[in-house]
């Protein structure tokens, strides 16, 4: 008799072990189905954006001179920018100045003014050995058909301004600006 109770049970035990095995089971496939649609799901998101990239980088050069002009002519000239300038106590900031990195060519700026002064691009080496101080980096750059992405930093202010442009009839504006200080 005792046999058999210690049998009936370990069958009982082993009956609540399996049902909770194959509710754990349930949960875990559950679960593992959840992580495919959220890794596919990623996956899609990831690869729709690299094309993304892939064709406003392949956009960049269907861009003509003047539309370069236009988008660093509006940027510069933004109202929210305009009372860190501070040209009337420091008059080497009236030489507007952009930091590019890679190839950038010199020619796309020819036109862009501020404070009646055509603004240079100079690399990262000619601002440290000429010792510059009041400049903007251009930090990120993307063009699509007709819209850019713009971020400026304005080194000396500790301003970072985030453009988007848009064009409509063959004339750029500013749909999105912000504007942050560190």
């Amino acid at each position: 008799m005792t046999v058999q109770t210690i049998t009936g049970s370990y069958k009982t035990k082993r009956n609540g072990f399996d049902k909770q095995f194959d509710r754990t089971m349930t949960s875990v496939q559950s679960f593992d189905n959840s992580m495919k649609r959220l890794l596919s799901f990623m996956l899609l998101f990831f690869a729709s954006t690299l094309i993304a990239i892939g064709q406003a980088e392949d956009q960049t050069d269907k861009l003509i001179p003047q539309d370069f002009k236009d988008i660093f002519q509006l940027a510069i000239d933004h109202p929210d920018i305009k009372q860190y300038y501070h040209i009337d106590t420091d008059t080497t900031r009236r030489q507007i100045i952009f930091q590019f990195f890679g190839n950038a060519n010199h020619d796309n700026l020819k036109g862009v003014t501020k404070f009646d002064k055509q603004v240079i691009i100079m690399t990262e080496n000619e601002l440290k050995q000429r010792q510059v101080k009041s400049y903007f980096v251009v930090g990120d750059w993307v063009a699509g058909t007709s819209s850019v992405r713009l971020q400026l930093s304005y080194v000396i202010e500790g301003l970072t301004a985030s453009y988007m442009f848009k064009k409509s009839n063959k004339s750029w504006a500013i749909t999105n600006f912000n504007l942050t200080k560190e």
